[in-house]
């Protein structure tokens, strides 16, 4: 079963999200992965999310990311430099 990627959870504010149980897109995760990885995205400069919980519902790809507070975050949060 392929990877549903029409989430719409990223256009959502967080406090909608939250009252609608939306959950973002793995991807949203990966792309700051990808950025880390490639040096271009540094947790120092989002001290907040130096460590996070990644809940991924392995069925469609849907994903909760919650900062070192185990607080919910947005996928903008976590890019934030």
């Amino acid at each position: 079963m392929p990877l549903d990627n029409n989430y719409k959870g990223s256009s959502l504010p967080l406090k909608d999200k939250k009252e609608n149980n939306t959950w973002d897109s793995i991807d949203d995760f990966n792309k700051v992965l990808k950025r880390m990885r490639a040096g271009k995205w540094i947790w120092y400069k989002n001290s907040q999310c130096k460590y996070v919980d990644l809940r991924v519902d392995m069925r469609d790809g849907g994903c909760i990311i919650m900062d070192r507070d185990h607080v919910r975050i947005d996928p903008k949060d976590l890019e934030k430099q």
